[in-house]
């Protein structure tokens, strides 16, 4: 019996170191296990963190799109403002032209350039300057008003106006 007794002791002994060795290797495990768990929590967020970066980027998009937009309409403004000063430069040097040609038209018989606005040519033009000097008040307040000029009570005053814009001398 003692002998059983003795075996019983060292299994019981087995049991216990086995039961250590088990209960140690648990505890090792913890680590690990809270680590994996911590983990899984983490991914199970990434689908949140996605879409909150998604957002993010959305708004981030929105606003350089709105920025784009306004940058753009600024463009197209100044695009604008340089086209109407290249159209008035055109004009100006166009009118340069006219009254410089003009300058020379000391006779009768010269030959008279009108000045256009836009692309449209003047009412009542005539291409010389005895023409021109037979013009009647009412055609004179017709080519002064398409030139937006002030019209004059006397039809000698009219006349001035129109030969200091076109460039004409005054002296004939």
């Amino acid at each position: 019996m003692e002998d059983e007794i003795g075996q019983d002791v060292l299994e019981e002994i087995n049991l216990t170191n086995s039961s250590a060795d088990v209960l140690v290797r648990r505890r090792n495990l913890v680590p690990p296990v809270m680590a994996t768990t911590q983990l899984v929590n983490r991914l199970l967020e990434l689908p949140n963190l996605i879409n909150q970066m998604r957002n993010d980027l959305n708004e981030q998009t929105l606003a350089i799109n709105g920025n784009t937009n306004r940058i753009n309409e600024n463009t197209n403004r100044i695009d604008g403002n340089i086209n109407r000063i290249n159209f008035g430069i055109n004009q100006i040097e166009r009118n340069s032209i006219v009254r410089i040609f003009n300058a020379s038209a000391i006779r009768e018989n010269s030959l008279i350039a009108w000045i256009q606005v836009g692309n449209q040519d003047p009412p009542h033009r005539c291409k010389t300057v005895g023409r021109f000097k037979r013009l009647t008040s009412e055609k004179l307040r017709d080519i002064l008003n398409f030139y937006n000029l002030p019209v004059r009570r006397s039809q000698i005053l009219n006349r001035r106006t129109l030969e200091s814009f076109l460039g004409l001398p005054a002296y004939f």
